[in-house]
């Protein structure tokens, strides 16, 4: 629900509009039923590609990258947001590629090294490691840290944007 939300609103924001959170959260509870059946379907589909062999799978992920924003920002139903999202990137595979790989990257290390990183060092000048004030400290900061992922969601929204200009 909270992703939904989250999508909304800054799908919202980057228009100029404002859009109130309890909205966006009575938004979210509407859709999470389809939500979770076009997840399903999405997560089925890159796992069966990747067994198969890797590559297809990364194909279909890239390819499909965009369901999320085709089913909350467009109302495409389950497999109508997966077929909107090929659509989008068919043109544009090498592009979207790059993008997605890049954004990836910087959000895996931001996340999970420098951040954590951060964290730990902040927390250790707090209590000494393992005691509970340590951990606390350290999964409140690393909680916070997370709030990055906001920026690689205005990323591929804006992305997904420009492509749907395109076509």
């Amino acid at each position: 629900i909270a992703w939904i939300a989250l999508i909304r609103v800054i799908a919202a924001s980057m228009h100029g509009e404002k859009l109130p959170p309890i909205q966006a959260l009575k938004d979210g509870t509407t859709m999470l039923p389809m939500f979770i059946v076009t997840a399903i379907i999405f997560y089925v589909l890159i796992i069966i590609g990747l067994v198969l062999f890797v590559i297809p799978g990364i194909i279909l992920a890239i390819w499909f990258a965009f369901w999320q924003f085709s089913f909350v920002l467009r109302g495409h139903g389950a497999i109508s947001a997966l077929i909107y999202s090929k659509k989008l990137v068919d043109d544009n595979f090498l592009r979207v590629s790059l993008n997605i790989v890049g954004i990836t990257v910087i959000m895996l290390i931001l996340n999970y090294y420098a951040i954590d990183l951060i964290a730990s060092k902040i927390a250790l000048q707090v209590a000494e490691e393992g005691s509970f004030t340590y951990t606390m400290v350290n999964a409140i900061l690393v909680g916070s840290g997370r709030l990055f992922e906001g920026l690689r969601i205005i990323f591929l929204m804006t992305l997904f944007m420009d492509l749907e200009s395109k076509n």
